[in-house]
């Protein structure tokens, strides 16, 4: 439940920063661009969920999501030194 509740608060906020960033006349368009792009990924990877599972299994889905996470904390930790490099600079 907290998940989605997350999911929805930043959703909301998401969309909400997303309308400030552009001109009044292009508003709507812009917002009615990103919800299709993220309902639409979300639907095709609700769809492609069920094969993904049954083709490949949990061990190796989760041993293809070792990938992504490490690239993403190596970038967690590689982020903040270069800024404080930068800041210094």
């Amino acid at each position: 439940m907290l998940l989605g509740v997350g999911w929805n608060l930043l959703f909301v906020a998401g969309t909400a920063l997303l309308t400030t960033t552009y001109r009044s006349a292009e508003r709507f368009r812009a917002q009615a661009v990103n919800e299709f792009s993220v309902f639409g990924t979300q639907a095709l990877a609700s769809l492609l969920a069920g094969p993904a599972i049954h083709s490949l299994g949990w061990h190796s889905l989760n041993r293809a999501a070792l990938v992504p996470l490490a690239m993403f904390a190596l970038v967690l930790v590689a982020w903040p030194a270069q800024r404080s490099r930068n800041s210094r600079a």
